[in-house]
């Protein structure tokens, strides 16, 4: 990718060391992980402290700041609707099928999490996002990228990273093409291993009457619990089938 503005290029890459860290950060790593002097850090650290994107803690360390939060929040505000359409059907999913359930839409090309409830039964909506950069490796991403057509995969492809998450991800636009084929025959997608190795998911897409795509469904689970309780795919696509139906019902009696 061109780099445009370096300051800003690395003030955004500080945001996301210090985002995807296990804890606080101290800012001799970041230097290092960038491979900057501990000076050009520091300035563009307490730069992004002064507008309050980091915040320092007593030990010296940094984490995001309260700016952080109002972006989320803001960037979360156009699915705060479609979480509450999608909601209650996601939670009946997961309780007619015993596994995880889940809905996305696509954002900006990447894959947006609305609602889950995993298969403990703890729900979220609008919550974590693990899955934006795994549109290309899950059922519910695939689905997606089927109905969305070429043109739209093309701009995918030239804006996102396929990343091989372990060595089953299909990575490269030629096998996910040969995927999204299958997708597009099918009606729906199965992916196992290629974005969490040991976990099973199946995906269909929920569309309006008037063919209009509002995301994806999936359930999901550990692959040793789809073989041990003789889960089978038909019926794993009947229950998302139900399921969609409550959504498109749901959505209409909001409108």
């Amino acid at each position: 990718m061109k780099t445009l503005i370096q300051s800003v290029d690395r003030a955004i890459e500080i945001l996301e060391i210090v985002r995807d860290a296990e804890g606080p950060v101290r800012a001799s790593m970041i230097a290092h992980e960038m491979q900057l002097p501990l000076k050009t850090a520091h300035n563009l650290i307490r730069s992004l402290q002064q507008h309050g994107y980091l915040v320092q803690n007593e030990e010296k360390s940094y984490q995001l700041g309260p700016e952080c939060f109002l972006l989320s929040d803001q960037a979360k505000g156009p699915f705060s609707q479609l979480g509450r359409q999608v909601g209650d059907a996601v939670l009946e999913l997961h309780r007619k099928s015993g596994m995880a359930a889940f809905f996305g839409c696509d954002y900006a090309y990447r894959l947006y999490c609305v609602t889950i409830v995993e298969a403990s039964g703890y729900r979220e909506i609008n919550g974590r996002q693990l899955w934006l950069n795994s549109m290309h490796a899950t059922a519910a991403g695939r689905v997606i990228l089927a109905a969305r057509g070429e043109a739209y995969l093309e701009k995918f492809l030239e804006q996102s990273e396929l990343r091989k998450f372990n060595p089953q991800t299909k990575n490269t636009p030629e096998a996910l093409r040969a995927e999204l084929e299958k997708v597009r025959r099918d009606g729906f997608s199965v992916v196992e291993d290629e974005h969490v190795v040991g976990f099973i998911s199946v995906a269909i897409p929920v569309t309006t009457p008037q063919g209009k795509l509002l995301g994806s469904l999936a359930s999901s689970c550990r692959t040793h619990l789809w073989h041990e309780r003789k889960l089978q795919l038909d019926e794993v696509l009947r229950d998302l089938r139900w399921s969609a139906g409550r959504i498109i019902e749901a959505r209409g009696n909001l409108l």
